[in-house]
């Protein structure tokens, strides 16, 4: 067979296939995302070509029912991971859209798609005292290691004046503890990290010998 027919082929049932994004024909399941939850009406066999985690889902042992709620995940993510896995294309705009389709995509075990967004906020991302904290602790859930390096390296070079910030008196007791392991900061003396963690508890931090908390 001539390789042209081939690529028209495959353009013809890629083609085929992303129509049915923007169609309710044929589709088998339907899934109730985010709250107030919103329908996306999908394709089981799509789906579970894209994903081990729907092929398990629609054609394991147990198998889900054709209405799924997902309250955990946003429309924006669940919207972009659906382009994906029917026309292939990605299409982020944001640090919001990364974020939120990362955490889809992980869900689901997207690899290609979580890199995608990986990606784009480490190019996109812009830290500042207000963000850092944030984007750390997203980093973290997500378990994306070089993002959560590049807060902790900007944390230490800009620690005199993040340890005064609104935001770090926001951030979660991990984030904090994994601040304190840092060998570098960009302050004074300790007593300065010390301040800070009183006022990020309010007073109420019970320390020990050790200085942990």
């Amino acid at each position: 067979m001539d390789p042209s027919t081939d690529v028209a082929e495959d353009n013809r049932l890629r083609t085929l296939i992303g129509n049915l994004l923007e169609s309710e024909s044929m589709s088998d399941v339907d899934f109730l995302v985010d709250q107030p939850p919103h329908r996306f009406p999908c394709h089981k066999l799509v789906l579970g070509l894209g994903s081990q985690v729907f092929k398990a889902m629609f054609y394991g042992k147990i198998r889900e029912q054709d209405e799924i709620r997902v309250p955990d995940v946003s429309q924006e993510g669940f919207s972009i991971m659906l382009r994906y896995l029917y026309t292939s294309e990605i299409k982020i705009e944001s640090e919001y859209e990364a974020l939120e389709t990362a955490y889809t995509a992980k869900k689901y075990i997207i690899k290609p798609l979580f890199k995608a967004c990986e990606k784009y906020l480490l190019s996109n991302v812009v830290l500042d005292a207000e963000t850092v904290f944030h984007i750390y602790e997203e980093a973290s859930f997500l378990e994306m290691k070089k993002l959560q390096s590049r807060c902790l390296s900007y944390v230490s070079r800009n620690a005199k004046k993040l340890l005064h910030s609104e935001s770090f008196n926001g951030a979660s007791k991990a984030t904090i503890q994994d601040i304190l392991r840092l060998d570098l900061m960009d302050i004074e003396s300790e007593t300065e990290i010390i301040e800070a963690i009183w006022r990020w508890g309010g007073g109420t931090v019970q320390r020990n010998g050790h200085g942990t908390f």
